[in-house]
């Protein structure tokens, strides 16, 4: 966690918000299997936020920490991004409304969310191996509005590619990340992920995806 002390408990969270200016740059659900750390030092459940500070430094937040430095901070909270579908509807109903009337960032364009989750994806099924890829996903969860170019989007479905030639019978991205051993045995379903953005992006590019 790049955080220079532990955020439990509003004064925690209260000094880090005095002495650093922070946005808050994403707002979504685990990947399934995945887990991470809360500012607090808690295991995040689903939900969570990510916060950027410093020149290039990021933190996770869980639900209920996550929303309190919104309100400490007076930002405005980002939509909650939920490719799986896996948090209940009346946890979705609380995010709303939380922090709206304060200053947050603009909204991030829907390719730059397809491309976050790809990329979470692929690297989950690589052991998250450092490389090309990884460095996209890093600098996309540092500056969420950057622009996607056409470059960013041939390299992932390359590495798509690659991955498939390695595995028998599977087609595509979704269905190698259900096929990981510890989603096998849960029947991980993938018929509500989609990437329309970044499929439109690639046809245009005279290249078939692999999403």
């Amino acid at each position: 966690m790049a955080l220079p002390y532990p955020l439990r408990g509003r004064d925690a969270k209260e000094r880090f918000c005095r002495e650093y200016t922070i946005r808050c740059i994403r707002h979504g659900v685990l990947l399934p299997g995945d887990s991470a750390r809360c500012c607090c030092g808690n295991p995040i459940q689903q939900e969570f936020f990510q916060f950027a500070y410093a020149p290039s430094k990021t933190f996770l937040a869980g639900a209920n920490c996550g929303r309190e430095l919104i309100e400490i901070a007076k930002l405005a909270t980002p939509t909650l991004v939920d490719p799986f579908g896996l948090l209940p509807q009346a946890a979705k109903k609380t995010t709303t409304g939380a922090g709206a009337s304060g200053t947050g960032e603009s909204r991030i364009p829907q390719i730059n969310v397809e491309m976050a989750y790809a990329l979470d994806m692929l690297l989950e099924i690589w052991d998250n191996k450092d490389g090309y890829l990884k460095s996209m996903s890093e600098k996309l969860n540092h500056y969420p509005q950057i622009t996607i170019y056409d470059n960013f989007i041939l390299s992932l479905n390359k590495g798509v590619r690659s991955t498939i030639e390695r595995r028998k019978n599977l087609s595509n991205l979704r269905q190698i990340y259900a096929s990981l051993p510890r989603f096998k045995k849960k029947g991980l379903s993938m018929r509500n992920i989609h990437f329309p953005n970044l499929e439109k992006r690639l046809s245009a590019l005279g290249e078939v995806s692999l999403l």
